[in-house]
């Protein structure tokens, strides 16, 4: 399993997984826990992209410059269509 940092509005997780689709379905699921057990509002604001990668968080670089080649875009909806299936 590998480490992946993954973000995606609200979300900024960092987790073991193996693979980056993983790593996201799994950072959803952690914020909906997350918000459940703090009796928070279960919407949470996402963007349209998760950005996943295993190197660090995009959002906290100094030139937030993306690298294309060890960073991957997923569409949100992939994610939540994975997440569904594996309910």
């Amino acid at each position: 399993m590998a480490k992946y940092y993954v973000e995606c509005g609200e979300i900024k997780d960092v987790l073991n997984a193996r693979n980056s689709m993983e790593a996201c379905v799994c950072s959803v699921i952690r914020k909906m826990q997350h918000n459940l057990q703090n009796d928070m509002d279960q919407n949470c604001n996402l963007q349209k992209t998760f950005t996943v990668n295993e190197k660090g968080f995009v959002s906290e670089r100094d030139s937030y410059k993306m690298d294309s080649s060890s960073e991957e875009f997923i569409d949100i909806k992939k994610v939540f269509k994975e997440l569904n299936r594996n309910e």
